[in-house]
């Protein structure tokens, strides 16, 4: 009795959330801009109140096909869903009156039932993939993030698709009932329903891929690389949105899936994601794997990253029908190359030295809340230079759009990924100037950290003896006195006698 109520208050509160922000929200111009992020902070708190819920019937069956919850719970669950969340259409359409403001249902043809479907499916893996990541049910530590992730794909979710799919809610109980309670056809809520439920076998395969341990089997090195191949998928897939259906929150959208994913996979592989942070990893002699060559686990990292953006590149182009890829142009023709290259190579290194940073010694108690931070870089730096340079940051995600975007040159790739690697090395020598010494077991672990350590020795080593020839050099002038005024009474302090010395005088 206490799980289904549970489950009924807060998936009712879900769907009262929803409801009142499209139907209260007339003085906004786009009335749905603001309804991911309030949606996201009612769940975000839903959890942080019930830490053991479940809300959505596709979180439910994820979590009884990988086994953490019995299948006679199954039902009560779901039963308990849909009925709190019919209850929540009932009460809004209540406050709000006029029935021009309900939430009104956008009809596909049967063209777009295939991309309705994979796009569907590849939000719904991530809520359930994230979920099952994180949340207590499934892991043996507590993460205090946990809510926070689950409540952010919300936001990368509705900010990267909601122009051509606004009633996907990764949560088959509020699509049941916005479907029932407007007027609608039954074909394009069994699409949205198949794709949710997709998503279902989708994230408990990379679960069980990604976290062996949680099913009491061995890590493995394989289970990181899968790790990150998923987590630059999803990130690739954010950026195709926001740049081909041109989002206005897209940066907010793309680091809420940063985030996510780095809360995600943190403790699997790192969630690197992104080759160029991989790489300043690899110089600052940070550890990407302990139990393989430092450079070779780098490499490795560096290819699933690749093969994972490559793979996203080819989902795109099969909902290319809905994307109209082909009208595509760049967000930053109307700027200069060097324009683009400063924005590219500054926002690179900015998040890179973030990404290390949060990985140096003495802040590993920043592992609860890195996935905000680099998610906080993210949305800085993809407003504030968005417009310039498309804010990719990362080579991957630059391989991915070129290999999906036919009036992108490879050219593109190439210039990008100069400016990215010459952002890398400044966040490198920034990084070990700034942060001091490398810890004995990273520089023998390391020959370009070795080298870097040297440097900055004889860079020390120099500063010092420049201090030094400044000292001796003001000191020889204090000697000269002032040139231009009264002179110094040297003779005056030279004249003061010591104690000792007068003591022998009197004697």
């Amino acid at each position: 009795m206490k799980t289904a109520l549970a489950e009924f208050v807060g998936v009712f509160f879900i769907m009262l959330c929803i409801g009142c922000n499209v139907s209260g929200r007339e003085e906004f111009s786009d009335p749905l801009l603001i309804l991911p992020t309030s949606v996201a902070s009612m769940v975000m708190a839903l959890y942080y109140g019930c830490p053991k819920a479940h809300f959505n019937p596709a979180v439910t069956l994820s979590l009884a096909v990988t086994r953490f919850v019995e299948w006679r719970e199954v039902p009560i669950y779901i039963v308990s869903q849909v009925f709190g969340a019919l209850a929540g259409c009932l009460c809004y359409q209540q406050i709000h009156s006029n029935p021009a403001n309900f939430l009104a249902i956008h009809e596909h043809p049967r063209s777009e039932y295939y991309d309705l479907v994979v796009c569907q499916a590849i939000f719904s893996t991530m809520m359930c993939l994230v979920f099952l990541c994180v949340s207590p049910i499934t892991t043996k530590n507590k993460k205090q993030f946990y809510g926070l992730a689950i409540g952010f794909v919300i936001i990368a979710q509705r900010h990267s698709v909601r122009k051509v799919f606004r009633d996907g809610w990764n949560n088959p109980a509020i699509t049941f009932s916005i479907y029932t309670t407007a007027p609608s056809s039954t074909p394009t809520m069994l699409c949205h329903l198949l794709g949710e439920f997709l998503g279902v076998g989708l994230a408990s395969m990379i679960h069980g891929l990604t976290f062996p341990e949680a099913y009491d089997k061995p890590g493995t090195f394989m289970a990181k690389l899968v790790a990150e191949l998923v987590g630059t998928f999803f990130l690739v897939v954010t950026f195709a949105c926001h740049i081909f259906l041109k989002t206005a929150m897209g940066p907010w959208a793309i680091a809420a899936t940063l985030l996510c994913m780095m809360c995600a996979f943190g403790s699997s592989s790192g969630s690197h994601l992104n080759p160029a942070v991989t790489l300043a990893l690899r110089i600052t002699g940070r550890s990407v794997d302990e139990g393989s060559p430092l450079s070779l686990a780098a490499f490795l990292y560096v290819v699933a990253q690749f093969l994972g953006a490559l793979i996203a590149a080819l989902v795109i182009k099969s909902i290319s029908g809905t994307l109209v890829l082909d009208d595509v142009a760049p967000v930053f023709e109307s700027f200069t190359f060097r324009q683009l290259a400063l924005a590219e190579a500054f926002f690179t290194g900015f998040l890179c030295f973030v990404m290390v940073s949060t990985r140096a010694m003495g802040t590993r108690d920043l592992t609860q809340v890195a996935g905000l931070i680099v998610g906080s870089c993210m949305t800085a730096a993809g407003f504030a230079v968005g417009a310039v340079s498309a804010a990719l940051f990362n080579p991957a995600v630059t391989l991915g759009l070129v290999m999906a975007v036919p009036s992108w040159s490879p050219r593109m790739f190439f210039s990008y990924l100069a400016f990215q690697l010459f952002g890398t090395m400044l966040c490198c020598i920034f990084f070990m100037i700034t942060r001091g010494r490398l810890s004995a077991e990273d520089v023998s672990s390391s020959r370009v950290g070795q080298a870097a350590h040297k440097a900055i020795e004889a860079f020390g080593a120099a500063a010092s003896a420049s201090a030094d020839l400044a000292t001796v050099a003001a000191d020889a002038l204090a000697d000269l006195g002032d040139p231009f005024g009264e002179k110094t009474d040297k003779t005056d302090k030279t004249a003061e006698k010591s104690p000792a010395k007068e003591s022998t005088e009197a004697v």
